[in-house]
């Protein structure tokens, strides 16, 4: 199922299903989708996944489900009226360009810079003042810096820098410019799978325990706790769906009767 809509934040494309053993690895590398479901659904087999382009308005829980069959639910709750109304807000990070080149005419400027009034004067304080003043100066010629908004779930292997890299692949992509977003995205790739590779360096000693926690995204606590009460119990389940589905403001008068006539008989042979 791909569903594509418009929000007042951007647009949002989802893909869920049950993807049997449809390799689904070009959703996440060729597209840059991110994959929500991170429990088995079938068995030892996680067969049912939820992509999204924006998984910071997504939680995903997986849970035992009340009908006889071997697959789980997958429970996707949308927090997008959250986002919107300013509960959760995304981190504004200031993102500066530290390249080489950047980096080497900072050091040329200052290189340069006649530093001679700061030696003849006798306020340390004053010294001090204007020494920082000529370094911010520098560094807000030399080093161009942006500003970089970061989901709060985003992984925390997708870093400002990263987070400003797929901005520029989506741009690009949109602009038509495929080849190069390509080449961007496998740039990224490297990038994600260098973040990952360090931070799984960490845990090489550690227990079982703390290698899955390493791995597995970081949610709040009570993620499942808004779920589980609806899923796991089935009173509560049929309570919940006799409450959607019952309109309190119904009146059987305003329907719309029609008379059919008691000798009006159709006969149905079946062979």
């Amino acid at each position: 199922m791909l569903n594509s809509h418009k929000s007042p934040l951007s647009t949002v494309v989802v893909i869920t299903g049950d993807f049997n053993s449809l390799d689904t690895e070009f959703l996440t590398t060729d597209l840059g989708l991110s994959q929500l479901v991170n429990e088995p659904t079938h068995g030892k087999n996680t067969l049912d996944k939820f992509f999204t382009s924006r998984p910071d308005l997504f939680e995903v829980s997986v849970f035992s489900s009340l009908l006889k069959t071997k697959h789980k639910v997958v429970f996707a709750e949308c927090t997008a009226t959250e986002f919107i109304c300013g509960k959760r807000q995304r981190n504004k990070i200031i993102l500066a360009d530290r390249r080489k080149h950047n980096i080497d005419f900072l050091s040329y400027c200052l290189g340069v810079y006649d530093w001679t009034p700061l030696l003849y004067c006798s306020d340390i304080q004053v010294v001090y003042d204007n020494f920082l003043a000529i370094i911010e100066y520098f560094l807000s010629v030399c080093i161009p810096v942006k500003v970089v908004h970061m989901g709060f779930k985003d992984p925390d292997y997708i870093t400002p820098l990263i987070r400003s890299s797929l901005n520029k692949r989506n741009r690009m992509r949109k602009q038509g410019n495929v080849a190069a977003a390509d080449e961007l995205a496998a740039r990224i790739n490297l990038m994600i799978a260098d973040n990952l590779r360090h931070r799984l360096n960490k845990v090489a000693d550690a227990n079982v325990t703390d290698m899955w926690k390493a791995i597995r995204p970081k949610h709040s606590n009570n993620r499942k706790d808004r779920a589980s009460h609806l899923l796991t119990n089935p009173e509560h389940a049929n309570n919940h769906f006799a409450n959607i589905s019952y309109d309190a403001n119904f009146d059987p008068k305003s329907c719309l009767y029609i008379a059919i006539p008691i000798n009006h008989v159709v006969r149905v042979s079946i062979y």
